[in-house]
This record gives structure tokens, C-alpha cells and sequence, in this order.
């Protein structure tokens, strides 16, 4: 602590030049200016301390919650308490269905896969289908009738509905259904068919239309104009060895895209000798056109030309077309 030269010495204090036991002792302390508070531990004890701390608490944080689980009344055959189950069930999306593998607890589905045994996924899912089941847990999800008024919205009991449901049906059962519009989604239920023929039978002057977001009118139009009749398509693409998508991306924004993607994949491998090629035609990138091995971009008007152009070449190779669809071409 001392500074000398060749014929002086010098101390920063007077306890320096002393040596007293104080000064000794804020040598020895690991931080000198420290408050006195913090002096009676080194700042390694702290650690040290706060460490054993932290896992203490972290292990007795670890040990798993103690639930009880009600048992059932009437406990069904067959099923245990926190068990799970799994059944099958399917979903419909855009009017196409899906089969799905459900995995409940206690009446609760919490999971959901593809069904392999289902011609409508094949064991595939998507994005859709896996977060289809969080609805039922939405805590914003509607647990009481709303009605909707010029003032607003407002939460109405069952036992209201039900009086004004007789009321409101009564009158339009008597006016056989005019002015009643019912607006649905697409579906391919054959109970929400049944429902609906019974429905237009006791209001035959009711309409009902279905309405989804992505729509298919343009495909219903073409079948349409080829058989006579809409009808929805069901495209086996394990057995096509060229494939040409004109603005339409089956991979993904199709209702069919679970069971298309598998047929499609299995195709993509070299294995047998026999890969499929895949032509897009696009105004826009899509997941279809990323897996395309040849795209080409487009807009959209100018489609309809390079549809008008692949059905001539189609025709000057010999392949007959319906006579509405050539008209068109």
C-alpha cells in the first residue's frame, strides 16, 4: 500500500502507516466500500445460500397435485375413471368429411388424429382439424341465447327463447314460411339433410342457403357443365401420373386437401420408377405451386387462355371432350 522512492515513502492514511486491526481487516474484505449491512457474508456465501434456496423451493414445486377424481353414478361398462378413450368420429369442413380418431378423458376429447380406415383422411389431419377442439373449452364460447337488436346485443335465458320461438314459429308456420331465411354451412350430413327436407316441408316458402367462406362454385359450374349436373369430384391422385392445376391449390385450400395431399405424396417417390409431375398455372404462390415441378404465373383473366389452349392441344391428340365444355373452349 506504500509507494516509495528512492529516498521517500508514502501512505495513503494514517491506519496505513499504523497497521492497526481495523485497517487490516478492510483489507481482507472482499468489497472495501460496501455498506456495512452486506459485510458480515461474502458475496460466494450469498450464492451459495440463495442457490440452496432456489432448489429447495424448485423441489418442492415438482411433486404432482393431489386431484380427486369423481367418480360416476352409474359408471358406463367398460370405462375407467381418467382412462382414456378413443372413438371415432368425423368432422365436416367446407361440406367434405373428415374421419378423425378422438382421444377423451372422462367425456372430455382433449386430441385429435386422422383416421387411416377413413377414405377422407387417410390418416392425415390439418391445421383446421387440430384446432377444431379447442372450441369446446373457448371461454368466450356462448353459453346462453343472444338476441340481436337495433340496441345492441343481449343474453337471454332458454326459458325466454322458448316463448319466443312458439310465438315467432307459430306466425311464420301459419304464413308458410315467407320471409324466413335460414343460412348454413356447407355439409355433407345426411342428418342435417333430413333436418332440412323436414324444415322446407313445413315452410315450403322458406329458403335456405349455404355459404362458406372458400367456395367451390366454380367446380360445382364445371362439373355442371360436363355430366349435366353439380356434383363434387372425388380425384384419386395415387393413380394420376400428370396432374395440371389451373388457380387452384388442392394441397391446401381445398375441403378435400387432407386425403389429396396423401394421395399426391405418395407419388412423389422414385421408388417404384414412377413419380408423378405436377404442372400449376397461378396468379399467385400457393403451397400447390411450391411443390410444383412446373409453375408458371399468370394472372388470373389469362387462366381461362392457358385452359382454352391445353384443351385444343387436348383435342388435336384425340381426346373427346362433352360438347358443353368444347363450346366453351
Amino acid at each position: 500500500m506504500t509507494s516509495t522512492g528512492a529516498d521517500h515513502a508514502y501512505w495513503r492514511s494514517l491506519n496505513e502507516l499504523a497497521e492497526t486491526a481495523e485497517f487490516r481487516a478492510l483489507l481482507e474484505r472482499e468489497f472495501p466500500d460496501a455498506p456495512e449491512g452486506l459485510t458480515t457474508s461474502s458475496r460466494r456465501q450469498f450464492l451459495k445460500l440463495m442457490g440452496a434456496s432456489l432448489a429447495l423451493a424448485g423441489m418442492a414445486g415438482c411433486r404432482w397435485p393431489r386431484e380427486y377424481i369423481a367418480p360416476y353414478a352409474d359408471r358406463p361398462a367398460n370405462r375407467d375413471p381418467g382412462v382414456p378413450v378413443h372413438y371415432a368420429t368425423t368432422m365436416d369442413l367446407g361440406g367434405v368429411g373428415t374421419g378423425l380418431l378422438a382421444k377423451s378423458y372422462d367425456g372430455r376429447p382433449i386430441k385429435l388424429e386422422g383416421n387411416p380406415k377413413h377414405p377422407g383422411s387417410l390418416g392425415g389431419t390439418s391445421a383446421i382439424h387440430q384446432a377444431a377442439v379447442l372450441g369446446l373449452y373457448d371461454p368466450d364460447r356462448l353459453k346462453l341465447p343472444v338476441r340481436s337488436t337495433q340496441k345492441g346485443r343481449k343474453n337471454r335465458t332458454w326459458a325466454e327463447f322458448d316463448r319466443w320461438a312458439d310465438e315467432h314459429f307459430a306466425a311464420l308456420r301459419a304464413a308458410r314460411g315467407h320471409g324466413l331465411r335460414v343460412v348454413s354451412e356447407a355439409s355433407s350430413s345426411p342428418t342435417l339433410a333430413a333436418v332440412r327436407k323436414r324444415f322446407l316441408t313445413v315452410f315450403p316458402q322458406a329458403r335456405w342457403y349455404e355459404y362458406e367462406p372458400l367456395t367451390r362454385d366454380n367446380q360445382r359450374e364445371g362439373t355442371r357443365m360436363a355430366f349435366g349436373a353439380p356434383m363434387r369430384p372425388l380425384i384419386d391422385f395415387a393413380r394420376a401420373d400428370v396432374i395440371v392445376a389451373l388457380d387452384d391449390d388442392f394441397l391446401d385450400q381445398h375441403p378435400a386437401a387432407v386425403p389429396y395431399t396423401r394421395g399426391f405424396a405418395s407419388r412423389r417417390t422414385a421408388d417404384d420408377g414412377s413419380m408423378n409431375r405436377l404442372y400449376v398455372v397461378e396468379s399467385h404462390l400457393t403451397l400447390t405451386g411450391s411443390n410444383a415441378d412446373h409453375r408458371y404465373a399468370e394472372r388470373r383473366v389469362d387462366v381461362s387462355i392457358r385452359l382454352a389452349q391445353l384443351g385444343a392441344e387436348l383435342a388435336n391428340r384425340g381426346l373427346e371432350m362433352p360438347a358443353g365444355v368444347a363450346q366453351k373452349l
